[in-house]
């Protein structure tokens, strides 16, 4: 793949905040997997519970551990209650971009 290309967090994580509307909307999370420069808690957890069933998140949690990441590779989260408000991104390219 080729890096220059890459999705990063701090990438997502300006597209959410463009879309949530306050930092306590919530996200239902179906996939994510990044890649970090050193061990990130929140991004583990969050892939760890994910592996199992979607899950909900807030904004600022969600954020918080994007910027942690380097490179976004999946990510599918949806604004609760905004189905048209989605973002994907697969194998580090974005897919969906919620409008």
């Amino acid at each position: 793949m080729n890096n220059d290309k890459s999705v990063t967090g701090a990438a997502v994580v300006r597209i959410i905040g463009g879309v949530a509307a306050s930092n306590c909307d919530v996200w239902i999370l179906r996939s994510i997997e990044t890649l970090s420069h050193a061990p990130s808690l929140p991004l583990g957890d969050f892939w760890r519970k994910v592996a199992e069933a979607p899950i909900e998140v807030q904004t600022n949690e969600l954020c918080f551990a994007l910027k942690q990441a380097f490179q976004v590779v999946t990510l599918d989260a949806e604004l609760k209650g905004c189905p048209e408000k989605r973002l994907v991104v697969d194998d580090g390219e974005i897919i969906v971009c919620p409008s």
